[in-house]
């Protein structure tokens, strides 16, 4: 999905907001390590507050942001601040990975990793919500695509289209919570 909006928009920047170390954009070609995605021929800017080697805030706009396996991470009073910032770096996409579902892992305090686990229709009002926060308001939006992925990972595919952007997001429901 994002080697889509990455072709059809072709971005000049990217950012990836929550890019962890950056490992995903490592790889090797006949042993030297390349540090770019294979399908794009641009690299990503990583930004991750919890990495200290990218945990300085951007300053400038990307043609392009990704974020994935970031929003239900944070807490649900946040949601709303923390999906405008993420939308307010793009000039012409944004492309959201949400697990709708509890993680395997609990925090150091015994709460669930996933902090906000909400279904996507929450997920799409907010979205909504910090579109208007950023003041583009022109969004129409469509949930599209019900289809399992390879993973056997139901992938419920939503956009957001106007104002020269395109909002892309991703809920991802494990196969024992898919309803028949």
């Amino acid at each position: 999905q994002v080697d889509e909006l990455v072709a059809r928009h072709a971005p000049r920047s990217l950012l990836d907001y929550g890019s962890g170390k950056g490992r995903q954009y490592i790889y090797k070609v006949r042993g030297e390590a390349r540090c770019q995605h294979q399908s794009w021929d641009i690299m990503p800017h990583c930004y991750d507050p919890g990495v200290l080697a990218f945990s300085k805030k951007p300053s400038k706009q990307f043609d392009g942001v990704i974020c994935t396996d970031v929003a239900e991470h944070i807490p649900e009073s946040e949601v709303p601040w923390f999906l405008a910032d993420v939308i307010s770096y793009s000039t012409k996409f944004v492309f959201f990975v949400i697990f709708v579902e509890p993680a395997k892992k609990s925090l150091p305090d015994g709460r669930n990793a996933h902090l906000t686990v909400k279904p996507p229709t929450w997920w799409g009002h907010q979205l909504e919500a910090a579109l208007h926060a950023v003041r583009l308001c022109n969004f129409s939006h469509t949930v599209g695509s019900y289809k399992p992925h390879d993973d056997g990972v139901l992938h419920i595919r939503g956009s957001l289209k106007g104002a020269g952007r395109e909002i892309v997001s991703l809920f991802r429901i494990p196969p024992e919570r898919q309803k028949p």
